[in-house]
């Protein structure tokens, strides 16, 4: 079958492949998530209207973990660098804006510059260190089934917890008669134009 698009090209893939899941990331040794492309020189490439490159040679895909694909691809893409750097600059700034006006955050932010003054790291130092701990849970959790058990337990008490917390929040509109909780007054709002009640 002739491949026509990007998404047939991973296709073709699959079917002579078998899923990436099935393999082990050739950078890193992890449970490989995608066929990945490798931009093998000198051979010719098609892209998707979304900047996507692909071939229609399933020899130029390797399987490679979600965090090794993605280091690879910004390696090889200007395009990729450049949305990566302008999606940091914005969390940045959100993330600034969010200090300002919670109180909590702001002082847990202050409190893990402290521990990695502590220890000796730099900013980057200490985002390598992120980035190795969310590795070794990965691996822990493809590895310990008893460990995967425990950390979805805990995942379900907390969206429980959230949960009763929203549902427990009223909120009224200012305009109209309607009063529930946050996620629908949202989307009244929008709908309507109406302004929540001060």
């Amino acid at each position: 079958m002739t491949a026509l698009s990007y998404r047939d090209a991973h296709h073709n893939i699959f079917l002579e492949r078998g899923k990436a899941s099935a393999h082990d990331c050739y950078k890193c040794g992890n449970p490989a998530k995608d066929w990945a492309y490798q931009y093998p020189e000198g051979k010719s490439f098609f892209t998707d209207p979304e900047g996507r490159r692909f071939s229609y040679d399933t020899a130029d895909y390797a399987p490679m973990c979600f965090g090794c694909h993605i280091t690879f691809d910004r390696s090889k893409e200007q395009r990729l660098r450049d949305v990566v750097a302008d999606n940091a600059r914005r969390s940045s700034a959100m993330l600034a804006e969010r200090r300002k006006t919670d109180e909590d955050l702001d002082e847990r932010m202050k409190a893990a510059s402290r521990r990695n003054l502590e220890k000796g790291r730099s900013p980057e130092q200490a985002r390598r260190a992120a980035v190795a701990g969310g590795a070794a849970l990965a691996r822990k959790w493809a590895e310990d089934a008893e460990f995967r058990e425990m950390m979805k337990s805990v995942s379900a008490e907390n969206g429980r917890k959230v949960s009763s917390m929203l549902n427990s929040k009223r909120v009224s509109c200012g305009e109209c008669a309607l009063e529930s909780t946050p996620g629908p007054m949202t989307r009244h709002f929008n709908a309507s134009g109406h302004k929540r009640k001060a």
